[in-house]
């Protein structure tokens, strides 16, 4: 699948990336950055999923597109900004190994 040539996989600082991407470039964005919206290892970080971020991941996508957040737990919080800045939610519980994990997979509409 990673050898398909459609897909671009990209390893930088993904806040920047954010920031200065070209809008409506990306079908997919996957994130599995720090341990999600709550538990915060780096503050840095809290800005993806702050409502600026969450709008700004929201217009790299191309219509119908979709971004899916990696996290150690739900946030109902976090779900109602996705909802915010126009995308529909869904809550994907997700298991590794012996961890239990959350998916939150958001489509815009």
């Amino acid at each position: 699948m990673l050898e398909d040539s459609r897909v671009v996989l990209r390893q930088e600082d993904v806040t920047k990336l954010v920031r200065k991407g070209e809008p409506n470039s990306y079908d997919v964005i996957l994130l599995d950055v720090d341990n999600g919206p709550v538990a915060m290892v780096s503050a840095n970080n809290s800005s993806l999923y702050s409502e600026f971020g969450v709008r700004s991941i929201r217009n790299l996508l191309k219509p119908g597109g979709r971004v899916v957040f990696w996290s150690a737990t739900p946030d109902k919080a976090f779900e109602k900004r996705l909802q915010k800045a126009g995308f529909s939610v869904k809550g994907v519980p997700a298991a590794a190994k012996r961890a239990a994990y959350w998916l939150f997979v958001a489509d815009l509409v």
